[in-house]
């Protein structure tokens, strides 16, 4: 329903880009998330065989939802 709604509705890209706080994406998710986690489990998950891959993955979308969580528990 929501994707129906969006196609319906225009969204507004520089009013979103406005509301994005630049000093925790660039402090926490560019400079922290990405060269210490994400760049080196992604490495691993390559390094892995196909099957283990996909479970893998999995987990690391586990590991994603607990970060959010966590960011979005401690921003509140």
């Amino acid at each position: 329903m929501l994707l129906l709604l969006s196609v319906i509705i225009p969204i507004n890209m520089a009013d979103r880009f406005k509301e994005i706080d630049w000093n925790i994406m660039w402090g926490l998710v560019l400079k922290k998330t990405i060269p210490f986690f994400w760049i080196p489990t992604h490495t691993i998950t390559f390094l892995l065989p196909p099957d283990l891959r996909i479970l893998f993955a999995a987990m690391l979308g586990l590991a994603l939802n607990v970060i959010l969580a966590f960011a979005n528990f401690s921003g509140s």
